[in-house]
């Protein structure tokens, strides 16, 4: 069995932090510059989402390891990380965030506010 090893953990630990960061690091400007009168809000909404994941994490995995073994709970969370993959492509299909997934030109009452330095994307 894999994940006796530290190496059969580490691993993954490795690429899922790594992807976690590209995906904050890619998502958080494209988020923000939607709407550039809330960029305040909107910060400090994500940086409280990423402290709780933070926080609750751990304590959740803990306790769903402790009550259906550690295997179980690596591939259901595992499933789940699919599914959830499955869902936000769906969002992003339905809500484009850039003109190469079918966004328009905002159509808010922010649209006169430049935001374009703030955006990765246009």
């Amino acid at each position: 069995m894999r994940g006796v090893q530290a190496w059969g953990l580490a691993l993954p630990q490795l690429w899922l932090g790594a992807g976690l960061g590209a995906t904050d690091a890619a998502l958080a400007p494209a988020l923000l510059a939607r709407r550039p009168r809330r960029l305040p809000q909107l910060a400090a909404l994500l940086q409280a989402a990423a402290s709780a994941a933070y926080a609750l994490g751990p304590v959740v995995g803990g306790v769903l390891s402790w009550a259906v073994g550690f295997e179980t709970a690596l591939r259901t969370l595992g499933v789940a990380n699919l599914l959830y993959a499955g869902l936000l492509y769906r969002a992003l299909v339905a809500h484009p965030l850039s003109a190469q997934w079918g966004a328009g030109t905002p159509t808010d009452d922010d649209s006169d506010v430049d935001g374009a330095e703030l955006t990765p994307l246009r």
